[in-house]
């Protein structure tokens, strides 16, 4: 039976092995296809769940929900490089 350090207990024990990935590779077209994002967008608020944000560190797997779901990972390194105009609200 799992336990509330069950998954802390598995990072541990795992940290060093690679973990698995989803291959996916999109061609530049669909990067820029904003219709399509939209319906997407759309889709998503009118039937998914919220989703949440939490940083990375060693507590965050005891925060964790024990319920199966999808949860995504996402790393975004702190490195931020200078930009000449670093305005988006031309690009919107």
């Amino acid at each position: 039976m799992a336990t509330p350090d069950t998954h802390e207990r598995s990072v541990i024990r795992h940290r060093t092995e690679a973990g698995p990935s989803l291959d996916i590779r999109l061609g530049i077209a669909p990067m820029l296809d904003v219709p399509a994002h939209r319906v997407l967008q759309d889709d998503l608020e009118e039937h998914a769940s919220l989703w949440e944000q939490a940083l990375a560190v060693e507590s965050l797997g005891s925060a964790l929900p024990d319920e199966a779901g999808l949860y995504m990972f996402v790393w975004r390194p702190s490195i931020r490089l200078a930009m000449a105009n670093d305005s988006w609200s031309s690009f919107h």
